[in-house]
């Protein structure tokens, strides 16, 4: 059962203001929450408020907003989420999260601890410029940014616990049923699964629970760097900052470590999986995105050559995108269809139900499709 949002005081409002503004004189004249339109996604996020207010600073009367974002244990979680849900904050609060270039994270005022199991991270309000749904080359654009973030935080001997370091876990299925719902053949014959994959993606699926042991052991022996492992567009910000081009990365909860190429594979995943990307057209964000990435990281000293991070990136794709798969192909299989994903998805390029269930397949299937590409660049190792 959820509990109410913690109450904010003017005291700390008044706090996380100041160091906002860079003042330490200004006085808060009055302030106000607004509703976020913001959709849950970590388990652990309790809310997200944005505040609205005025300061007076030499005489004027000044607007300014922040946003206050709760985290909080997972209900009945277990011994790791000890961690997990906290690791955001010590994420901000490390100092290990530094620019690269123009890509940097969100500004953090201050942290206030209304209880034991609530933790609130007070965040600058960053604007966005962008479209919602990019074009190619801003897909292109961030993944270079994204390769020159990853490179610019490499990680070796010992790392602090709280970093999500066991991460590739999540992408094997351990809920029972799932898997050997995807092997039964006639599964593949139902209509709205055939809508979405005309040809059986069977063989692409056992290619990767075959590899699934061998592709992580060789991704975990590559050199590791921070991993932000959510950088889909829904947690990037976009616009001009002092006259400069500024990106800003929002949501570190899942921060962790893993192997150059990694990253881009999530955002790649996430992006195509909720159109953010075409999912039509997953051969040239691979193609043009990795080709950036890879301009941005090589020649970086980091020890790992063009081949080493293609697999890690061509492996966790097809990872990624395996269990996705099988975790929904049950609503698309009678008595629990439930095609509200989809038409969620679609809405955003005005497709219907139908056709972004038809689209999504497409990208599933040309993501599922690189594994043959890792398990090949896998037996070269």
């Amino acid at each position: 059962m959820s509990s109410p949002p913690p109450v904010l005081t003017d005291d700390d409002v008044g706090a996380a203001v100041r160091v906002l503004v860079r003042d330490a004189a200004v006085h808060v004249l009055e302030w106000h929450e607004e509703e976020v339109g913001w959709q849950v996604v970590s388990e652990v996020t309790d809310g997200v408020r944005r505040l609205r207010g005025w300061v007076r600073r030499d005489g004027q009367d000044l607007p300014w907003s922040l946003i206050v974002k709760t985290s909080r244990p997972v209900e009945d979680g277990d011994a790791q989420d000890h961690h997990g849900w906290q690791r955001e904050w010590r994420a901000y609060t490390s100092g290990l999260l530094q620019p690269a270039g123009s890509v940097r994270p969100a500004r953090l005022l201050q942290v206030t601890r209304p209880s034991p199991d609530r933790i609130l991270l007070w965040l600058e309000d960053v604007p966005d410029t962008s479209p919602e749904v990019w074009a190619l080359q801003q897909h292109v654009r961030f993944a270079g940014q994204l390769g020159a973030f990853n490179a610019a935080h490499p990680v070796g001997g010992s790392r602090p616990a709280w970093l999500w370091q066991d991460w590739l876990l999540s992408l094997r299925v351990h809920a029972p049923g799932v898997g050997a719902l995807a092997a039964q053949a006639e599964v593949w014959n139902e209509p709205l699964v055939r809508l979405a994959f005309p040809v059986p993606c069977t063989a692409a699926l056992q290619r990767v629970s075959a590899a699934f042991e061998r592709w992580s052991a060789h991704l975990m022996a590559l050199p590791q760097t921070l991993v932000h492992l959510d950088a889909g567009r829904f947690n990037v910000r976009v616009f001009s900052e002092g006259g400069q081009p500024s990106t800003v990365l929002l949501d570190w909860q899942a921060l962790g470590t893993g192997p150059l190429g990694a990253d881009l594979a999530m955002t790649h995943f996430l992006n195509v999986c909720r159109f953010y990307a075409d999912p039509r057209a997953v051969e040239a964000i691979d193609a043009q995105g990795f080709e950036a990435y890879w301009a941005a990281v090589r020649g970086r000293g980091l020890g790992v050559g063009r081949s080493e991070v293609r697999f890690a990136y061509t492996a966790v794709s097809a990872m990624r995108a395996a269990i996705v798969v099988q975790l929904l192909l049950s609503r698309l299989v009678p008595p629990a269809v439930d095609l509200r994903l989809w038409a969620a998805w679609g809405h955003k390029r005005g497709w219907s139900e139908h056709e972004a269930l038809r689209a999504w397949g497409q990208g599933m299937s040309a993501l599922l499709a690189l594994g043959a590409e890792a398990d090949a660049l896998a037996q070269d190792r």
